[in-house]
């Protein structure tokens, strides 16, 4: 039985914990607040959910204290270190939240050294106007160093930090952590457990980092995170189901969507229609039959899904380019504030003809391998708080040792044309030399391999222009060319090398018009894009061949390093809506051959570009099996965006708030469905869902084995190339 003295002691080291707990509880608090002020402007009340699981983490960090019962300066230390780890912790977050405009993904630690390596330099200047607010996260620290140092005479002695425990008092300490990690969950769960509650989205490992730490908390979504990626330890989810939603004549579902032609701006009547319209699928998929010779669950729900949907009609514009050539271009932080009648006139004579769509929104907030594998893949990358990356960051790279059979250089090559790709940047990064190839390119050249630059980081657009063009320009054969571009890149100040470039030129052109220096910085950028893209319409306009040649120019991400006093400037003094209107952007289809433009109002994004241009270029696919909606098809029309988030005609739907907005103004006439907004959730979820568990189980190459296209030689060779490409994938070269 314990003595008094003893039962003194505890109680006094339990107060000692509890002072611990109280520290990191608050400073904890006020760190989630303030990085709350810095991403999306405000506290706002659904933020109380983070408080939920912040004491489990105070009672793991009060544990970490308290180690010496007599020598109380090395415990103040500890505090100290602690207290200081927590606090870089909370800075770098926010350095990266002001650089690339996102929370950073704990599954992005692994392309860390290799991206800071090439442009680490990039951020100097940011940090450095940056840095006075940064030091806000070091309130925390100051605190700690106070409380520690408080004499025991003090009024506010109660306040002093250093005391220490036994081993038993830290014991229960870590117990606690558990148990309020638990008990956090549980209040999560009262909250509600809707699709968009803050425990619907801590639970789904579909949820993306910014909506989690949103929801959760910064430090909850890197605990989540970490389990996930170097542990294999995920919450109990109940995943999307693959919801067919989309067609009122899909089998399976009773759901009627509206569709567009509802007021003949795209589609006319069907009696003017001068062929009738046939599928955009293929025959011999036979999902029933995979589904049957396959004992992975994810494969037979696919199946399921797939086999249910229904394909998407040809229309009046199918083959409307047929037999034409193709260039496809991957447009570094290319967007509709890029565009200037001045500066850039060849991309703003291009933006309004050709094929113009008027609601076309860039899915992506930044990492250019995500937009660039929804532009040339046609699928949605992994941008979940769960992405299975390694050290091959990003669905693009990992794509390289998958089956990639609608990959439009695949596709292309099938029907007859030469394929080349090009990047102005080191093939190895982001493991393009192997991306490429497996996307069907034949031809590829990257700097230092094929192409040389005056210029590293950015290097010229308009200097791999002149070294590739040549390379397709004279064939008889038709030819579809891909690029990723670099020159867009930032920071846009005088410390990349095409600011200083094109600064002087771009300053006359505006003539004063805007003073803020990023602004001037974004523009050097597309002067160079301008000017690449200008030397290729002269080039095929002195070859004849613009005519018949389409252009299509995709931004991979808003211009993240854009600040927004540039956006308020080049906006004429208003900001977009952070949640929609800043992802509102440009997509530009340019043939010279269409001498009016050809304006589509239907909301789309990344997605939709690939099976709009297989409809107009007449290539055979199975529509089913792309997430996205040719813009001139009868189907469902939404521009969905990294975070769940989508607009259509009808409303729209912001997901990481949780709300929707409904658009009484879309004058077509149209009714919804009263469940609409529910409709319209599976039916965007379950299209992310599955173009994920495609690549996860390599579907493409089962679809296409149980199918016949694919040998048992071919899928022998098949397996040995993906096998020795994900040993390259690692590493990293």
């Amino acid at each position: 039985m314990r003595s008094e003295k003893e039962k003194q002691k505890f109680i006094k080291a339990v107060g000692a914990y509890a002072h611990y707990f109280l520290f990191y509880f608050f400073a904890l608090a006020g760190l989630e607040m303030f990085m709350r002020v810095v991403t999306v402007g405000a506290v706002r009340v659904h933020h109380v959910s983070i408080l939920f699981l912040l004491p489990s983490f105070a009672a793991f960090f009060a544990a970490l204290n308290g180690f010496s019962s007599v020598k109380r300066n090395l415990n103040r230390v500890i505090l100290c270190v602690i207290t200081a780890v927590i606090c870089f912790y909370y800075m770098a977050q926010f350095f990266y939240f002001r650089i690339f405009g996102s929370v950073f993904s704990v599954s992005l630690a692994a392309m860390g050294t290799e991206a800071m390596g090439d442009f680490g330099w990039t951020t100097g200047d940011i940090i450095k106007a940056s840095f006075g607010i940064a030091l806000l996260c070091f309130v925390p620290l100051a605190a700690a160093v106070i409380f520690s140092i408080i004499p025991k005479g003090e009024k506010a002695a109660f306040l002093r930090l250093g005391n220490g425990y036994r081993w038993s008092v830290r014991l229960l300490g870590l117990c606690l952590c558990v148990l309020l990690w638990i008990g956090g969950v549980f209040g999560l769960k009262l909250m509600g457990t809707g699709r968009d509650s803050a425990y619907a989205v801590m639970r789904s490992s579909y949820s993306d980092t910014d909506t989690t730490s949103d929801r959760i908390g910064i430090l909850a979504t890197g605990a989540l995170e970490s389990a996930s990626l170097f542990f294999d330890i995920r919450q109990d989810t109940e995943e999307p189901k693959f919801v067919v939603t989309d067609s009122p004549k899909a089998e399976g579902t009773d759901v009627s969507l509206p569709v567009n032609g509802g007021d003949g701006t795209v589609n006319p009547p069907a009696e003017e229609q001068e062929k009738t319209p046939t599928y955009y699928l293929d025959p011999n998929f036979d999902f029933a039959s995979l589904a049957e010779s396959t004992d992975q669950k994810d494969v037979k729900d696919l199946c399921g899904y797939f086999g249910a949907l229904a394909p998407e009609k040809t229309n009046e514009y199918t083959g409307l380019f047929k037999d034409y050539n193709l260039i496809m271009i991957c447009a570094e932080s290319f967007s509709t504030y890029g565009i200037h009648p001045d500066i850039t006139p060849t991309l703003w004579d291009m933006a309004g003809n050709g094929i113009v769509l008027d609601n076309f929104y860039n899915s992506f907030p930044n990492t250019t391998t995500n937009g660039e594998f929804a532009f040339v893949a046609g699928l949605w990358p992994d941008v979940s708080r769960s992405a299975k990356l390694g050290s091959s960051v990003g669905s693009f790279a990992q794509s390289a040792a998958r089956y990639m059979p609608y990959a439009p250089g695949v596709l292309f090559d099938k029907a007859g044309y030469d394929t080349y790709a090009y990047h102005n940047y080191k093939g190895y990064y982001y493991r393009r030399k192997y991306t490429y190839p497996n996307l069907g390119y034949e031809s590829l050249k990257f700097m230092d391999e094929g192409m040389t630059f005056t210029t590293s980081w950015p290097s010229s657009d308009l200097e791999m222009f002149e070294q590739s063009v040549d390379d397709y320009l004279n064939s008889d054969t038709p030819f579809h060319a891909y690029y990723m571009t670099f020159s867009g890149h930032g920071p846009y100040t005088d410390a990349n090398c095409i600011y200083r470039q094109n600064i002087d030129e771009v300053t006359a052109m505006t003539e004063g018009l805007y003073k803020v220096s990023y602004t001037l910085g974004y523009y050097c950028g597309e002067l160079e894009l301008e000017r690449a893209v200008k030397y290729l319409k002269d080039r095929l306009t002195e070859a004849g061949k613009l005519d018949k040649t389409v252009i299509v120019i995709v931004g991979d991400h808003y211009p993240y390093y854009l600040m927004k006093g540039a956006v308020r400037e080049i906006m004429g003094g208003t900001m977009p809506d952070e949640n929609f209107e800043k992802f509102k952007s440009t997509c530009v289809i340019y043939c010279g051959g269409i001498k009016e433009p050809i304006h589509v109002d239907e909301y789309c994004c990344n997605v939709d570009i690939l099976p709009t241009l297989y409809n107009l270029f007449d290539i055979p696919f199975d529509s089913r099996l792309l997430p996205g909606t040719d813009v001139f098809s009868d189907g469902v029309h939404c521009a969905r965006l990294y975070n769940g988030s989508f607009l259509t005609k009808f409303l729209k739907y912001d997901k990481p708030h949780g709300k929707a907005y409904f658009i009484d103004n879309y004058g077509s006439g149209e009714t919804v469905p009263d469940n609409y907004l529910e409709i319209m959730q599976d039916y965007t979820e379950s299209k992310y869902a599955a173009s994920l568990t495609m690549m996860e189980t390599d579907f493409f190459r089962l679809l296409y084995e149980n199918s016949g296209y694919l040998t048992p030689e071919e899928s022998a060779a098949e397996t040995e190339r993906q096998e020795a490409t994900k040993k390259k994938l690692e590493s990293g070269r």
